[in-house]
């Protein structure tokens, strides 16, 4: 019974050396993520250039805008998928809830009139 006791102790030890050890080594991390998402155009997968705008709100339906638009031009989107990254900045992600708005056109069009809210 004493080894085992033993035993759980030094895994225990030996776990919070690593761990502590590694929390030491960390660096923060930033404020960028990936975004993938999947576009359907006209009822069939989209593929070419799309411009897309993101924005993020403090609630669902009558929300405060937290932070600036993101507006990426020409995205390749192939049978439909698309990945981007998106950095809103700092103090934006504070522990509350955000909701992410997405507006999408065609490449081409130079209207920014033109988006269609996903």
């Amino acid at each position: 019974m004493r080894s085992k006791k033993m035993f759980t102790t030094l895994v225990l030890t030996v776990v919070l050396m690593v761990w502590s050890v590694s929390a030491n080594g960390v660096e923060p991390i930033g404020t960028a993520f990936m975004y993938q998402g999947r576009l359907i155009d006209t009822n069939s997968s989209a593929d070419g250039l799309y411009d897309f705008r993101f924005s993020l709100f403090d609630d669902s339906v009558a929300g405060r805008q937290a932070g600036s638009d993101i507006n990426l031009l020409d995205v390749d989107v192939v049978d439909g998928y698309f990945t981007v990254e998106l950095d809103f900045g700092t103090n934006i992600f504070t522990g509350y809830a955000r909701w992410l708005e997405i507006g999408v056109r065609l490449g081409e069009l130079e209207d920014p009139n033109e988006y269609t809210t996903l």
